[in-house]
């Protein structure tokens, strides 16, 4: 089930201006994203971590607001990751599963 209204109009303007301040880059899948957290590579699991300086801080509107969902009352985030949307593409990621190679069991 998808869930609406979990952060307010305002804190959602305050996200989509901040993210129009950051760089985009391809994702190793095609898609245009903004990473934050280590650089892995999970084709050849490797992860680079010296790029990692922290989430930017309009994501901690977004990490506030999800333990307060029941669905995600535990959630631990490791990652943040914007993806852009494209009609031609669609917003879904495929179903899969996180790898445990490098965030563990979760």
């Amino acid at each position: 089930d998808a869930v609406t209204e979990a952060i307010t109009v305002d804190q959602e303007a305050r996200v989509l201006q901040a993210v129009d301040q950051w760089p985009w880059t391809p994702s190793q899948s095609g898609r245009w994203k903004q990473d934050f957290g280590p650089k892995v590579n999970f084709k050849k699991r490797k992860v680079k971590c010296t790029d990692f300086h922290g989430f930017p801080d309009y994501a901690s509107d977004i990490q506030d607001a999800l333990p307060q969902l029941p669905v995600l009352s535990d959630f631990d985030p490791v990652e943040f990751v914007v993806l852009r949307y494209e009609d031609s593409r669609g917003a879904g990621i495929d179903p899969h599963l996180d790898d445990f190679w490098i965030w563990g069991p979760r």
